[in-house]
């Protein structure tokens, strides 16, 4: 959904620099485009209200409203997340975290308090820092067409080269409350998987090393 209300909201951005996208758009037709996001919408809403009762877990509704409200957020007026300098980076929220602790609370039965559910909370929220770096990098590429239509992106707010710094640095901090939270998993699973730090810390550093180089 929030990919595809992107899409609505900057159609007509798209046409003077992503016009594949502006196409699509045109091809499939605003309203028609309209419709669909708000069928995709109340059916996810219905079906994590289904999950919520079989499951008895209030956790996933409350991800798919909040999910969903950023998603829509960020990119539809008045409140376009996107061009509200830091606050774009909400989006990291729906697309990184999300996802993964939805898929968590579908399948575990442990409580929010359980010290196992706080570490894997954790090791979200340092993957979805890292990940929003990776987000930055993007803006950054975009700053020149976005400063031309009058967006006010993070990079043509703060220009690319601050831009590129904080992705390194957000990329720096993600990876290390992602590495330590899955050492505490880890120890609470079995010691042996410590054994798997290393492909981790190489696997991100691999990550801000392009930044870095950057």
């Amino acid at each position: 959904v929030g990919f595809m209300v992107n899409c609505w909201a900057d159609w007509k951005v798209d046409e003077l620099y992503k016009t594949r996208l502006y196409q699509a758009v045109k091809k499939l037709g605003r309203r028609s485009l309209g419709v669909i996001i708000v069928i995709h919408i109340i059916l996810s809403l219905i079906l994590a209200f289904h999950l919520s009762i079989a499951l008895k877990r209030i956790e996933i509704s409350i991800l798919v409203w909040i999910g969903t409200f950023l998603g829509v957020g960020y990119s539809i007026e008045p409140i376009r997340f996107k061009i509200r300098g830091i606050l774009h980076s909400i989006v990291a929220f729906p697309i990184f975290f999300i996802p993964g602790v939805y898929s968590y609370f579908l399948v575990s039965s442990l409580s929010i308090t359980d010290l196992y559910t706080i570490f894997f909370l954790i090791a979200a929220s340092g993957i979805a820092i890292g990940h929003y770096a990776l987000i930055l990098i993007s803006q950054a590429e975009d700053q020149p067409d976005d400063k031309k239509m009058g967006l006010l992106t993070p990079a043509v707010k703060w220009g690319i080269i601050k831009t590129i710094k904080l992705s390194y640095l957000l990329n720096v901090i993600g990876s290390i409350i992602t590495i330590l939270a899955l050492i505490g998993l880890f120890l609470l699973i079995n010691i042996r998987l410590l054994l798997l730090v290393p492909l981790v810390a190489l696997g991100r550093y691999f990550s801000f090393k392009e930044v870095y180089s950057l």
